[in-house]
């Protein structure tokens, strides 16, 4: 399978340095020897979910999954193996009207953090040329921000507020990309960040839903897709400060024909 999706920017020091590159993959073909599958499909329940709830439940349902690409890492199957048990919850992203009254969020939280409206600027040069060296737009070249949502979590190891934007315009990207950063409110420092693309895209595979999922604890930005005959999901933690999580463009499983 070739590329289909990205790889995340991250901040370096807790600044808006973007040393990512938007060029990894949702979903990559299996390799000649596929790591065990992961898990038994959790059994069917009879509880009503909706939204990226429902998606996410109906993904992982009726199928086994193998961990694909990337490092192999025990934390990898150890988190997909809590998500199949049904150890994770779907808490709800609240939407702002506009950039500005999140970067009110964000500064009302954490005064010293960059807000996200200056994270956008400094990345538009890159996200409009592909060159990480860029510092000018091009005439005429913008990046429009739209969904802006976050979330407060109270969890075992600290306070987090997670947000998320879709940034369209980039040059990078064959649809809109969906952003996603987490800040440690214990700190205030940038604890994990994830990219996508927006619902519905469809490059080797269709992006059927992304979302916040707390699994065994920790924040993690999922992303579920779809590879005809076979389903996939991404995991991309938001919360790496001590872990020394590789991630790389995330954790990705698909399902065993």
């Amino acid at each position: 399978m070739t590329p289909c999706c990205a790889r995340w920017l991250r901040w370096g020091n807790g600044s808006a340095v973007l040393r990512g590159a938007l060029l990894g993959v949702l979903l990559v073909g299996i390799p000649a020897a596929l790591a065990a599958p992961s898990s038994k499909p959790k059994p069917k329940t009879e509880t009503k979910l909706s939204g990226f709830a429902a998606m996410l439940q109906q993904t992982m349902e009726g199928h086994r999954f193998a961990r694909t690409g990337g490092p192999d890492q025990p934390a990898a199957a150890a988190m997909f193996d809590q998500l199949v048990a049904g150890d994770f919850g779907v808490p709800p992203l609240s939407a702002v009207k506009d950039l500005a009254q999140l970067d009110r969020v964000i500064t009302a939280a954490c005064p010293k953090l960059k807000p996200p409206s200056q994270l956008v600027k400094d990345s538009t040069p890159f996200l409009l040329t592909g060159k990480f060296d860029a510092t000018t737009v091009p005439p005429g070249g913008t990046i429009a921000v739209s969904a802006p949502s976050f979330a407060k979590l109270e969890l075992p190891m600290g306070r987090f507020l997670i947000y998320s934007i879709t940034l369209t315009g980039a040059k990078i990207a064959p649809a809109p990309i969906v952003e996603t950063r987490g800040i440690s409110l214990d700190d205030c420092r940038a604890s994990g960040d994830a990219l996508s693309l927006v619902d519905g895209t469809k490059t080797d595979a269709t992006i059927t839903g992304q979302g916040l999922v707390v699994i065994g604890g920790e924040p993690v930005w999922v992303v579920t897709a779809r590879v005809e005959p076979q389903v996939g999901v991404t995991l991309q933690p938001l919360d790496r400060r001590l872990k020394n999580y590789q991630v790389d463009d995330g954790w990705k499983f698909l399902s065993v024909p």
